[in-house]
């Protein structure tokens, strides 16, 4: 059987599936690793075009690569987020050569280091930092590309955290830019359901990322806290948080707008 008869056959059988994405067009930042890299990849399988928004070309380009092998669609645009221009290059490009939009995933972030320090030692400009990625980039993005969802109806999925909703020590900068980005989609929420576009976060804890893998010593201590904070005895996995995306960005999801789906494994149930 030719690859083009299984190809169509799998386009009618996805059509039937409420959970598909099937001839979508999403845009996802942070998409050439982590959390962002998962959703790439379960949004294409699920039958999207997913554009990889991302400031690390390296990465971008080995994502889009890699989607291109499992037969997915996927194109890389270099973006910095925090900086206008960029993100109004990025919507332009997808207009360009997409013609449209239907799911928007504000998934960037800054995670570093620096971010876990006692408040008053932490140095401004990483404060700066944060705030202008997790949350003004995700504002910038909503604005570019609301234009394009009320055409399609479309929606909106961001990445807050359970830290917006819950605090740990010295992190001030990283809980309160997850906070407003939680608060913002509420609002946006509200506003957009007259116009049929649906915005909604999805809230992970402790995810096997790098920004995990950084913030502890070695696996016995990582394990240590695992032990302590999360009821489920693990860590998530990217592709958790992909999947739960995927449900909000489908239309399984069509009457859900303004909800926070948390996915800790239990962590701020303790």
């Amino acid at each position: 059987m030719g690859i083009e008869i299984l190809k169509k056959r799998l386009n009618r059988f996805m059509k039937s599936i409420p959970l598909s994405l099937n001839e979508k067009v999403a845009v996802v930042t942070g998409g050439g690793s982590g959390i962002g890299e998962a959703m790439v990849k379960v949004f294409g399988r699920a039958g999207a075009t997913v554009v990889i928004a991302d400031l690390n070309e390296t990465t971008g380009r080995r994502v889009e690569m890699e989607c291109a092998d499992e037969g997915t669609q996927a194109w890389f645009w270099a973006t910095d987020v925090s900086k206008e221009a960029a993100v109004a290059a990025l919507f332009d490009e997808v207009k360009k050569r997409s013609r449209r939009l239907d799911v928007l995933v504000n998934n960037a972030a800054w995670i570093h280091p620096q971010m876990y320090r006692p408040f008053l030692e932490q140095p401004l400009e990483e404060w700066n930092k944060t705030l202008s990625v997790n949350f003004h980039g995700a504002m910038l993005c909503c604005r570019a590309a609301l234009p394009l969802l009320e055409k399609t109806k479309g929606n909106i999925v961001s990445v807050a955290s359970a830290l917006a909703s819950v605090v740990t020590p010295n992190a001030s900068a990283y809980c309160s830019s997850k906070a407003a980005l939680q608060h913002l989609m509420k609002a946006l929420a509200l506003e957009c359901a007259p116009k049929g576009v649906r915005v909604n976060c999805i809230a992970p804890g402790w995810i096997q990322t790098a920004g995990v893998a950084f913030s502890y010593e070695d696996k016995k201590a990582t394990q240590k806290i695992i032990d302590k904070m999360i009821p489920m005895g693990r860590l998530g996995r990217p592709e958790e948080m992909a999947h739960a995306a995927l449900f909000l960005a489908s239309d399984l999801a069509s009457y859900i707008t303004g909800s926070v789906l948390l996915a800790d494994g239990g962590w701020v149930l303790e």
